[in-house]
């Protein structure tokens, strides 16, 4: 009902129920996207007794509902927040939304943003924000940008997009940088980008990068091979070689690496088989999950689903023995996600073999997401594994008295099995039976909505 009637809900909790705080509290969590100024009236007025991480939670997400209509309010409800880690994540989430509207004032956020990590990461979205909208702003935050390989990178994509529309800027703007290796990684890609209309132009660039850049010359390399492969394969085969000896030449393990899954991309491209060999290779099992990953993808745009499903079950299984166990599972969910396409059935599979792997805090979420992924085209799976997560998660919180923890997997069992999805979500000392359901039928309206706003975003 606070979905609905937020006014209503508040009205029976206060009247009916005495104004119990769980139930307070629960409500003011479910109506905060409908209307964050009674949610936040609520948390400033009705729950004195509220924990301080829950006022905090509160508050961020009120936060990030008025972060599209009323920014003074969504910044004001950001700053109340007392914990650092979830005050930079509602500044950051707010400096985003703004950066297309009000570029200055989401910058004047993001500096402001306590937790370092979170503003890194802010600084990114922004830039890249920038990039599509106000380049020349992008252009005036690199400097400021004080991590050496994020500054590479961002010189390097700026490089990248300003060249389509006028490559003697970008050209101007990648002999400028001050850095001899992030002037190198943009040169190399104003190369990348000028191979397809002015070749010759985009080898006398090449030219200009020093030979002791070797991750850009294996690619360089490698990419004119590809060029010139279907007029002069002898060329074309030698400089394949030559590009593979300079990147396993590298001496430093994660740049040769990252120089053999270039050369390894490319040659893939006209000889699967060589260029698959060279990619299994690669030692850094995060950079050959993500080599492999790639090729999956191209793979997926051909005749060959069976071989895309390989490649990326092969990911999987990196992913679940290689990397580190803390981005595990978002790993093995992000792979999941292009498997199902592949191969829902061996996905889903994959998704119950990988449990073991995932560590025990991350479990719910794996099952929950496994499960939405999974509900479209393996419904029976969904089911077990939307089922299997309720369990975990009441055993992990204490019985999860109001469902607040489960009831995402609740609404996306009851897509597979309403009545299974019921009868868990009354099994509740807690509440009684119309009250437990009412909260899954509000949960899965909301759910509704926001599915409905996703999908016209996405147009």
């Amino acid at each position: 009902m606070a979905v609905v009637r937020p006014d209503r809900a508040e009205h029976i909790v206060l009247t009916e129920w005495g104004g119990d705080k769980n139930l307070l509290k629960d409500i003011t969590n479910n109506m905060v996207t409908v209307d964050p100024y009674r949610a936040l009236r609520i948390v400033r007025n009705d729950l004195p007794d509220l924990s301080q991480l829950g006022r905090d939670l509160l508050l961020e997400e009120i936060s990030n509902a008025l972060a599209g209509t009323d920014p003074d309010g969504a910044e004001s409800s950001a700053r109340q927040i007392e914990a650092a880690d979830i005050r930079s994540r509602a500044l950051s989430k707010l400096s985003r939304t703004l950066a297309r509207s009000d570029p200055d004032r989401a910058e004047q956020i993001v500096w402001s943003i306590p937790d370092e990590g979170q503003r890194r990461q802010a600084l990114a979205n922004i830039f890249h924000t920038w990039l599509d909208t106000a380049p020349y702003r992008a252009e005036q935050l690199v400097p400021r940008n004080q991590e050496s390989g994020e500054k590479s990178w961002w010189w390097a994509s700026l490089v990248k997009k300003v060249a389509a529309a006028d490559p003697n800027r970008a050209e101007r703007i990648a002999r400028a940088i001050p850095d001899e290796a992030a002037r190198a990684g943009a040169l190399y890609q104003l190369f990348d980008t000028l191979r397809a209309v002015d070749q010759e132009r985009a080898l006398r660039v090449a030219a200009t990068i020093p030979p002791h850049h070797e991750q850009e010359w294996a690619r360089i390399l490698a990419a004119t091979a590809q060029d010139v492969t279907g007029t002069q394969p002898q060329r074309a085969q030698h400089l394949f070689d030559e590009a593979i000896r300079t990147a396993q030449h590298i001496t430093d393990p994660k740049h040769r690496a990252l120089a053999v899954w270039g050369v390894g991309g490319l040659l893939a491209e006209t000889d699967r088989e060589r260029g698959e060999r060279l990619i299994r290779d690669i030692t850094n099992p995060k950079i050959r999950l993500h080599a492999l990953h790639g090729l999956a993808k191209e793979f997926a745009d051909t005749d060959a689903p069976e071989q895309t499903a390989q490649f990326l079950a092969a990911c999987v299984r990196i992913a679940a023995e290689g990397t580190e166990p803390t981005m595990r599972h978002w790993e093995i969910k992000w792979i999941l996600k292009d498997m199902v396409k592949a191969d829902p059935g061996w996905a889903a599979r994959l998704a119950t073999e990988t449990l073991s792997s995932i560590p025990k805090e991350d479990r719910f979420s794996h099952l929950t997401s496994s499960a939405d992924l999974l509900v479209d085209h393996v419904p029976d799976r969904a089911m077990h594994l939307a089922t299997e997560a309720v369990h975990l998660v009441r055993q992990q919180k204490d019985g999860d008295r109001y469902n607040s923890y489960s009831m995402r997997a609740m609404v996306i069992l009851a897509l597979v099995d309403p009545r299974q999805a019921v009868r868990l979500a009354t099994d509740t000392r807690s509440m009684q039976a119309d009250e437990a359901l009412e909260r899954l039928v509000c949960a899965m309206v909301e759910t509704a909505e926001q599915a409905g706003k996703d999908s016209e975003r996405a147009r």
